[in-house]
């Protein structure tokens, strides 16, 4: 027993002995080296500056901070150093030949030392410096190579990709080669790059490389690409998909599409310079992704195509891509190096699928592409003489039971060879019937997309201002919603409906509040007299002013745009002369907001307001005996006008029936008692006493006259 005891703690005391020696072990060969490469460092990025202090510590400070960090063991710390050193030992060099000369530690230029200025320079450059050799260190890690390619992807074909090509040893780029995803290099070791800049854009290109490789498979990526993923069509020969989001696009794409490449970080939306697929779609474009499933997706670039629509377009496609040249079916103004396919890339795509379908289990050759096998099979089904390569095994033509392959395909396609119909003709057909199934089914679930919704519908009537032209506020409102003014020219800012800030304000009113569209829909479907267009107008603008009171554009773009204080203050009757019609249909809205009640009274209706004035009729006779009232007190009118064109539109609210209640008696005065909560029953009592049939005779004249407010 004792013996087992001893043995035991023995091996025990083995073990602790080499858990402390395999420590020891890890702190030289870790810790130690550590140091003395963040040691090396130090001397490597002060080297030439042993006589300014200044800078000295604060080289060495930036060192100590980015190899405490441990990136990479260090690795590329000693070589990053020297790329400082030799940098920033230039532009110190460069600082000497200013006027005054080298300056010395303290000395003064300008009220500024230049070693503070350049220690304050390089600071800046320190910051960048810190994440890029995080990141070089990682890519290192996954061993990265560029291409040629990818720098002109990132970089474009400036002279500064073309020294990024060189350092990293890469054929000198033409036409060709910028294209060409091989060869690629290695991005170590760091000492390779002539200039920090240049290892800062290596950087960026890989960057550019890890998110392209990564994107796709981020789970996030891929759950919004299966939600926003709308399948139209998937039987034997493709699969149609509709792209809802840029995720969407880039999982089912091909690279070489503008809107199925990887996106910038951030989530920048239409302003995303990489993927344009929002900016497309904002600017009214759709897209169609066809997946031939016969066709291998490396071994041909008609794998899938990709049919671009306009919005609410329908039938042939304005466009189609391939996968590979990238080349489309029309001719793209503007861009002459890029030359139209002579054939539909649908057709392309259909040939190739079918020609793979049919060749298989038949004579013919596999080293054969599909794209020489296509130019066989056509001239076979036009009677023309097929040239054959020799088969390797199966022996070749004259050979006994040979069978040319061509015959084969043709049988496994339903072609008839021996049918009064011309066997090239039956292979067209089936092509266009394959053709014409695509695009109708994806016009057809364009058409069905893009289908205006009821408050679509709604916003186009009440900003057709052809059909139903506008008038008061709403000249203005409609412009600014259009983005165009009423003779179609474009606003200093351009839009389109469905496409001005304004719009969609407007439109998110209506999608918000159920009950206000309710009201604006009875009014635009109604029987008698046909649409009410003004009517609702006034409802709409009277819903975004009272629950959207904070948006700055109401005011800005709206109000004061529509009531010009400028014209007012250079000449004011001209002014009223113009805008009288407006300020009648204004006092009118704020009737209708402050009191309607009191409204009600003084029109002598027992019936919801909102429905009265509904009737033109009633509204028009309103609107001119406003309008006699202002033109009989002018400078009043024009003190109102003042008020509503000022920048508070409470006070202008407030302004409307201070004046109106000095100045144009008891009748308006009554309605400004009973809006601010007066408790002055006389003045309805006076009001009640009018003259009935003076007041009805006057409506009737009013209401032959139709007098005009806009």
């Amino acid at each position: 027993m004792l013996v087992v005891i001893v043995f035991l703690k023995d091996n025990i005391l083995f073990s602790n002995m080499q858990k402390l020696f395999e420590n020891w072990r890890l702190y030289l060969n870790e810790t130690l080296l550590l140091e003395s490469r963040i040691d090396d460092a130090k001397r490597a990025v002060v080297k030439g500056f042993e006589e300014y202090p200044d800078i000295v510590r604060a080289f060495e400070k930036f060192i100590e901070n980015i190899g405490n960090e441990n990136t990479g063991g260090n690795k590329h710390l000693l070589g990053l150093a020297k790329l400082i050193n030799k940098e920033a030992y230039a532009d110190w060099s460069a600082m000497q030949l200013q006027p005054g000369g080298a300056p010395s530690d303290g000395e003064e230029a300008g009220g500024e030392g230049k070693v503070l200025v350049f220690v304050n320079n390089w600071i800046n450059a320190f910051r960048r410096t810190i994440e890029a050799h995080r990141q070089y260190s990682e890519y290192a890690d996954r061993k990265i190579q560029i291409s040629n390619l990818n720098i002109v992807q990132q970089l474009g074909g400036s002279p500064i990709s073309d020294l990024v090509s060189k350092d990293l040893g890469l054929p000198k780029r033409g036409y060709r080669e910028q294209a060409q995803d091989r060869p690629k290099r290695p991005i170590v070791p760091i000492t390779i790059y002539s200039n920090l800049q240049s290892w800062f854009n290596v950087v960026a290109v890989a960057k550019r490389i890890i998110r392209e490789r990564d994107y796709p498979k981020d789970p996030e990526v891929i759950k919004k690409a299966k939600e926003t993923t709308k399948i139209i069509a998937d039987n034997q020969y493709y699969r149609i998909f509709h792209p809802g989001s840029k995720e969407a696009a880039c999982i089912l794409g091909c690279s070489t599409w503008c809107i199925s490449k990887v996106p910038d970080e951030g989530g920048q939306g239409v302003s995303d310079t990489s993927n344009l697929f929002d900016r497309l779609i904002a600017e009214g474009k759709r897209f169609y992704i066809v997946d031939f499933k016969y066709l291998r997706k490396t071994a041909n670039r008609y794998k899938k195509i990709t049919l671009e629509y306009e919005k609410n377009s329908g039938g042939e496609p304005v466009e189609v891509w391939d996968c590979g040249e990238n080349r489309p079916d029309f001719e793209q103004r503007g861009v002459a190096s890029v030359q139209p396919r002579d054939e539909s890339g649908v057709e392309m795509g259909i040939k190739y699928n079918l020609l793979a379908l049919a060749r298989t289990g038949t004579e013919a050759d596999d080293r054969v592409s599909l794209e020489r096998q296509l130019g066989h099979f056509e001239n076979f089904l036009d009677g023309k003489p097929v040239e054959y390569l020799p088969s390797v095994g199966r022996g070749g033509p004259g050979t006994e039971g040979w069978v040319d392959p061509e015959t084969n395909m043709a049988k496994n396609l339903g072609i008839d060879l021996e049918s009064e119909q011309n066997p090239r003709d039956q292979w067209e057909l089936m092509v266009d019937d394959i053709r014409s199934n695509i695009e109708s089914l994806s016009s057809g679930h364009l058409v069905k997309l893009d289908a205006p919704g009821p408050v679509e519908q709604a916003m186009t009537m009440l900003f057709d201002g052809e059909t139903y032209p506008f008038v008061g506020l709403w000249r203005t409102i409609g412009q600014e919603g259009l983005g165009y003014t009423t003779d179609g020219e474009p606003l200093a800012s351009p839009g389109r409906p469905g496409g001005t800030a304004k719009w969609n304000e407007i439109k998110k009113v209506l999608e918000n509040n159920p009950e206000v569209f309710e009201q604006v829909q009875e009014r635009l479907q109604q029987e008698a007299g046909g649409p009410n267009v003004g009517a609702a107008r006034n409802l709409v603008w009277d819903a975004v002013r009272r629950l959207t009171p904070s948006l700055e554009w109401m005011w800005e773009d709206i109000y004061l745009k529509h009531w010009d204080p400028r014209g007012l203050r250079e000449d004011p009757e001209e002014w009223f002369e113009q805008h009288v019609g407006d300020l009648a249909e204004e006092i009118i809205n704020v009737m209708i907001n402050i009191n309607p009640a009191a409204l009600m009274g003084y029109l002598g209706v027992d019936t919801d307001v909102s429905k009265w004035l509904a009737d033109g009729n009633n509204r028009d006779w309103l609107a001119a005996e406003l309008r006699r009232m202002l033109e009989e007190n002018i400078d009043t009118a024009i003190e109102l006008a003042k008020a509503l064109a000022s920048e508070n539109p409470q006070m202008a609210v407030e302004k409307t029936w201070e004046l109106f209640y000095k100045s144009l008696g008891k009748e308006i005065g009554h309605l400004i008692d009973r809006a601010f909560g007066s408790d002055e029953d006389r003045a309805l009592e006076l009001a009640r006493e009018r003259d009935r049939e003076n007041l009805q005779e006057n409506r009737k004249r009013n209401r032959r006259l139709l007098i005009s407010i806009g």
